[in-house]
């Protein structure tokens, strides 16, 4: 049972119920496998004899020594018999391909089964004589056995022994070819390294550039900020005096109309004098009207390049947002690159860990451990060195993002420096329409004085007329009084002779003298009337004389007062002409820093373009270079899995072998153990049972043969 149930065991195939078949159904094959084992020798595996081999010897040896013996001639037959199916048996046995088999249970079976029935029909002398025979034999075949198999574990064991060495060998060249391509990898990565400080270098550059531009506009700003605090105050005292020249005028308008009758005769002088200064102010006017015209022409012509201006700074909006979308898609990409390197490289990583776990179950495995812990630290490093290129990339976004929110502050304080620009453009506009509102003023005070000169000159000439016409009135009634005078002293004549007549005549020229006396004191009542009207109308004109002359006073104090006021404006204007000078000098040098802004952002540009290229270009050289690299990981990677699968397969094949080994090694004990019990002659019943039913096999092979 023992027996059977380890070729049960060892044999997937259950050799005895194979070789029964066999036996049973294949005639013809065992004819040919006759013929085949007399020519063939039987087929070893891995450089290994069977035992069956021995064991035929020792049949083959005893069957001589035997035929020597006359007294088994006779008894050879079922010997041979027998010894012939084992040898059908061990070349059908032979078809099977593993490292052990179960011939050399036939071959025992087989020799134990001549031994029984020789010892059935021989004297017990020759029984024993036989059994010492055996005994013997047994031994040395024992020690024959233990000695190959000695011979072939060393062999074995130095074919193993070689194997290993190749293979240490193989993983040392390998090793040292990854040590060469780190080695080269890392100088790969110091330069690229020494590039990415150059180029942090220069971005630290630029921004040190940024951040000194920030600091002149943050004072041209303060600058602005100033200049706009002074327009203010200008444009407040500027109010201050409208509304001066406003209560001013209504005050001079009010008291014109009563002192201008009193200033007539002083006015017309002054008048000559005013009309120089105001020829003299229109010809100031004139050339402030000329440099407001120039200046604005010149603020047109800093709109046109402020819209200029505007167009490229849209341009550069256009092209930073180009590039942001740029930067983001690159980021994106770099982002997604290195997610797949990173489950590569875990994926990588997972094998060669269960790679590791499976090596580590093989003797040999000490080497490979180590190669694959450097091979694994080498991987780590790599994974950290791109975790911390990632780093170092994400740092360049951050401080590219920093740059563009630089620009956009730049941009926004270009955009207030526009704003202050148009505002004070609007303010020199505003203060062009109240220079023209103040022409337009002075324009119209002109015309009201020119008028009011004109009419003034009619008055005077009304007035002279009036005198004129007092002045021959007067004439004419000094001498009608006169004429009157002398008709009086002729009538005081003619009366004086009358009286010498009247006496003669008085009755009748009494009456004549009664009607021409009404007649003279009606004329002279109405004289009187007229005189003393003439009087009142003297009175009046030399009441209206003197107000005049008090108006006119009091024109002249207020024309005097009008000329400090003018002088003040003067001075004033002078004022405003120095304060629109350093104004103008204010946005010429604003205007220069406009350029020269626009040219720094001229070169920044460049310098982004520059940046973007070299970014691009680092970028390509790192995909490129990551790429070899990865291109190499994987290629040393394949081999090193391909290494791996053959090691663990000859490890496989070696566990195969130590265990068909091992359990070649227990059926042999177990034969071992049988053939002493039958050599001592305590065979089990079980073994006795199957030796039965193999021979009971090979009788009806033969008897099925001879029938064929």
């Amino acid at each position: 049972m023992q027996l059977t149930d380890a070729a049960k065991k060892n044999d997937r195939d259950s050799r005895l119920s194979t070789s029964s078949i066999l036996s049973s159904n294949a005639p013809s094959e065992n004819k040919t496998s006759r013929k085949s084992s007399q020519v063939d020798p039987p087929v070893h595996v891995d450089g290994v004899p069977y035992i069956d081999e021995i064991a035929v010897g020792t049949h083959h040896n005893m069957q001589t020594k035997e035929d020597k013996q006359p007294d088994t001639k006779s008894e050879s037959g079922p010997a041979l018999s027998i010894y012939n199916d084992s040898k059908n048996m061990s070349h059908l046995y032979d078809r099977e391909v593993s490292l052990y088999d179960s011939k050399s249970t036939l071959a025992s079976v087989s020799s134990l089964d001549v031994s029984q029935e020789t010892s059935r029909t021989q004297s017990p002398s020759l029984v024993r004589l036989n059994l010492d025979r055996s005994k013997t034999m047994e031994c040395e075949v024992v020690e024959q056995v233990e000695v190959k198999e000695l011979m072939k574990e060393v062999e074995a064991l130095k074919r193993s022994n070689e194997k290993s060495e190749a293979l240490v060998q193989s993983l040392k060249t390998e090793n040292k070819s990854l040590t060469h391509d780190l080695e080269n990898a890392k100088e790969r990565q110091k330069s690229l390294n020494h590039e990415l400080e150059k180029s942090n270098e220069k971005q630290k550059s630029l921004v040190n550039t940024a951040k000194a531009e920030r600091k002149k506009l943050e004072a041209q700003h303060c600058v602005n900020k100033q200049n706009e605090a002074e327009i203010e105050k200008l444009n407040k005292e500027v109010e201050n005096l409208k509304i001066k020249s406003t209560q001013l005028d209504e005050e001079s308008l009010k008291t014109e109309n009563k002192s201008l009758a009193q200033e007539l005769e002083e006015a017309k002088q002054r008048q000559k004098l005013l009309s120089q200064e105001l020829e003299n102010s229109n010809e100031k006017q004139k050339s402030l009207v000329n440099t407001a015209k120039a200046e604005r022409q010149k603020l047109e012509a800093q709109h046109c390049i402020n819209k200029q201006n505007e167009a490229e700074i849209e341009k550069l909006n256009k092209e930073m947002e180009n590039l942001k979308t740029k930067s983001t898609q690159l980021a994106e990409e770099n982002v997604r690159v290195s997610e797949e390197k990173e489950m590569e490289i875990s994926y990588f990583h997972d094998l060669l860990e269960e790679s590791l776990q499976k090596v580590e179950l093989n003797e040999i495995s000490d080497d490979y451990e180590e190669n694959l812990n450097l091979i694994i630290q080498e991987i780590h490093q790599l994974r950290q060195g791109k975790i911390k290129k990632v780093e170092t990339l994400e740092e360049k976004k951050l401080e590219l993002n920093d740059l563009n929110k630089q620009l956009t502050q730049q941009k926004d304080e270009i955009e207030i420096l526009r704003q202050k620009v148009t505002d004070s453009q609007e303010d020199c506009e505003k203060l062009g329409q109240e220079k023209s509102k103040l022409e337009l003023e002075l324009q119209v005070t002109k015309a009201t004085a020119q008028d009011a000169r004109e009419s003034w000159h009619e008055r005077e000439l009304r007035y002279i007329e009036d005198e004129k016409k007092w002045h021959t009135l007067l004439k004419e009634q000094k001498y009608e009084n006169t004429k009157l005078r002398e008709k009086m002293k002729g009538l005081k004549s003619d009366l004086s002779e009358d009286q010498k007549k009247a006496r003669k005549m008085w009755e009748e020229g009494e009456e004549l003298l009664k009607s021409q006396m009404a007649d003279l004191q009606s004329k002279l009542e109405d004289a009187r009337v007229k005189f003393e009207s003439a009087n009142h109308k003297l009175l009046e004109s030399e009441k209206m004389v003197s107000e005049l002359r008090v108006e006119r006073n009091q024109r002249e104090a207020k024309i005097a007062e009008l000329g400090q006021e003018l002088g003040k404006f003067e001075n004033q204007k002078k004022e405003n002409e120095v304060e629109s000078n350093q104004a103008r000098q204010q946005l010429t040098e604003a205007k220069q820093r406009c350029s020269e802004l626009s040219e720094e952002v001229s070169s920044l540009r460049a310098n982004i373009k520059e940046l973007n290229g070299k970014l691009a270009s680092l970028d390509l050289q790192y995909g490129k270079v990551e790429h070899e690299k990865i291109n190499s990981m994987n290629q040393q990677l394949e081999t090193l899995c391909l290494h791996i699968q053959k090691c663990l397969h000859k490890v496989v094949g070696l566990e195969r072998k130590q265990e068909s080994e091992r359990k070649y090694n227990q059926t042999i004990s177990v034969y071992r153990r049988h053939l002493l019990r039958a050599a001592k002659g305590d065979l089990h019943p079980q073994v006795m049972h199957a030796c039965k039913e193999i021979i009971k096999l090979q009788n009806e092979s033969t008897s099925n043969e001879e029938t064929i």
